[in-house]
Formats: structure tokens, sequence, C-alpha cells
């Protein structure tokens, strides 16, 4: 995100030719405020704060934990970080990681009470053809 807001702040492109080109193509997504601060567009909504990496486990904890947390999954999450207004690269992933971190939910999941092995099917239904019959 810093070579984004340093491309939108003073029109500088750094680094590689590559690199260079993938910022001049993904910028038109971002919109800089007179803050300073990176905002994504979105398609249906507010635009989005783009949040440093260093600041979303705290964001994730009051979201999953905090006074309004209910323990979601890890994509409902990512979900509700976004409709709170806020976007990073990669959200979901790194929801569906702190929610594997998260001790209560590991904890009191709902557990499987299916067989781990596969189902052997009736190789014959021979045994069934007379129920219809009376």
């Amino acid at each position: 995100m810093d070579p984004m807001v340093l491309y939108l702040k003073e029109n500088v492109l750094l680094g590689e030719k590559f690199e260079a080109d993938k910022v001049r193509r993904k910028t038109p997504q971002f919109w800089l405020s007179e803050d300073q601060k990176l905002y994504k567009r979105s398609f249906s909504g507010p635009y989005l704060l783009c949040m440093h990496l260093e600041t979303t486990e705290l964001l994730l904890e009051e979201l999953h934990e905090g006074i309004c947390g209910i323990h979601t999954e890890g994509k409902s999450l990512s979900h509700r970080a976004l409709t709170q207004g806020y976007w990073w690269p990669n959200m979901q992933n790194e929801a569906l990681e702190y929610v594997k971190k998260c001790d209560q939910c590991q904890r009191f999941a709902p557990n499987i009470h299916q067989l781990g092995r596969v189902l052997n099917p009736l190789s014959s239904p021979w045994p069934f053809a007379q129920w219809g019959r009376e």
C-alpha cells in the first residue's frame, strides 16, 4: 500500500518496471484523502479504509471477541470487516488464521459425529424389491 500512497501523493513510481506497472494499474481502484489515508473504492458501498498489516490483528480481535463480538467463522469475520468499512490484502486468509488461533472457537465448536470412513453401499437392491408389492 505504501507505493500506492507515494504514487497518488507525489506521482512517483519506485522499484522495478514490473512492480511500477503493477502499481500504476491498481492505483485507479484507490483514493487518497486529504489527511493521507488510503481508501479502496468498492462496487456497492462506501470507500473502504485500507489498513496496514500491523493494525489488522487488533481490528480482527475487536470484531471477533470485542464488546459486540460474536465469534464468527473466518469468512463471515472478513465480510463483517468489509461491511464496517475496512480493507487490506489477503483479509479472508488472515481472518481464517485468526479464528484458528481463537481458543474459545476451537473448544466450543460443534463436533462432527460422522464416521471417519467411507460408507459401503448395498450391492444389490433385491432385498428391497418386495416392499412396494402387497
